[in-house]
């Protein structure tokens, strides 16, 4: 055991207790061995950290033993932070425990809808095209109709179909006057055609019936021409005549003169003759007596009023030679009594006669 003496009466050390070697004493400085002898040092300080590398709150030595130093590190502790698609999350400087976490949010809670809003499907995205809804991949199928056309007449209609349309379609309305045109073969009514009072569409323009109307009524036949004016005008009811009696006729009937004459008294010229004369009762009162001379061209006709007494009659004679007596008016002698229906012709010569008679 190796001892040192310490001057000055203070009695020895033990050098076996000397555990520190070079490399345990600071570069420059000299200690004795547990042999007794000198021992240079030979330990470096060469830290290189600074204050920001050691965590606030602790110290250290760097280069200087004799200097302690005090760190700034920050003590993050555990962070932790949530991340969309897109974003980033810087990681602050200091100290980390190991324990923080930065964690992606789903990608449903991206790709949600707005408030009032619906979540599209795939009718409602167009077809050849995909879009994200609530974290779903979403193919469309929505048609693509592009730009549609339509032509529609008056009370029609066309459905739009479902779909996507570029806004350059177009429905229209075909004009009016291609849908209140005339068919083939019939022509455009005017004013005239059409009952006024009413209105009509012709070839796209209105038109303002002028046609005037007429009640019917009933109307009795007459010995005269009668003229309805009702051209031009819409009849609202019908037009009636009354029944009139029907002609009956008598004949051809052969008669033969008696062989006496009777006296006529002739009105125009005034005078009288005798005659031979034709009488029967045809069963009727006629309007129109004819009597043909058999073998003769003699021809007599007789016009009315025929009637009872006196009766007056207008006879037209032609001869076989062609010559005429017209209008001579004859007034029956009073040596006849005449019935109602009794018929009494003057004819000039005495013979067998065709009569025929038309009355009522």
């Amino acid at each position: 055991m190796s001892r040192i003496w310490m001057p000055g009466g203070a009695g020895s050390t033990d050098l076996d207790v000397v555990t520190a070697g070079a490399g345990d004493v600071l570069n420059g400085k000299v200690i004795v061995d547990r042999d007794g002898n000198p021992l240079a040092g030979t330990l470096t300080l060469s830290g290189d950290a600074g204050d920001s590398m050691v965590l606030a709150g602790k110290t250290y030595y760097n280069t200087d033993p004799k200097q302690r130093r005090t760190g700034t590190m920050v003590n993050q502790g555990t962070k932790t932070a949530a991340l969309n698609c897109g974003g980033a999350y810087t990681i602050p400087a200091g100290y980390h425990n190991g324990q923080g976490k930065v964690t992606a949010n789903s990608l449903a809670s991206q790709t949600g809808v707005q408030s009032g809003k619906s979540a599209a499907g795939a009718g409602q995205v167009l077809a050849g095209y995909e879009a994200w809804v609530n974290g779903g991949r979403v193919t469309g199928t929505m048609a693509n109709q592009g730009a549609k056309t339509a032509a529609l007449n008056c009370g029609g209609s066309y459905t739009i179909p479902a779909g996507y349309h570029n806004g350059q379609g177009r429905v229209t309305a075909n004009s009016l006057a291609s849908q209140t045109g005339v068919q083939s073969g019939k022509s455009a009514a005017g004013a005239a055609q059409i009952q006024t009072g009413y209105e009509a569409w012709v070839n796209g323009g209105r038109v303002t019936g002028t046609m005037a109307t007429m009640n019917g009524g009933t109307y009795t036949p007459s010995g005269s021409q009668q003229t309805i004016n009702c051209a031009g005008k819409k009849m609202l009811s019908d037009i009636v005549f009354k029944g009139a009696a029907l002609y009956k006729k008598y004949g051809e009937k052969k008669l033969t003169t008696p062989t006496d004459r009777k006296t006529f008294t002739i009105v125009n010229p005034a005078g009288g003759k005798n005659c031979y004369y034709l009488s029967f009762n045809p069963g009727f009162k006629p309007v129109i007596l004819y009597a043909q001379l058999e073998g003769e061209g003699m021809t007599v006709a007789v016009y009315g009023p025929i009637g009872g007494g006196n009766g007056f009659v207008t006879c037209w004679q032609r001869t076989t030679t062609g010559n005429s007596t017209e209008g001579v008016g004859f007034m029956v002698s009073s040596g006849f009594t005449i019935s109602a229906n009794l018929v009494i012709i003057p004819v000039p010569i005495y013979g067998s006669y065709y009569v025929s008679a038309v009355g009522s």
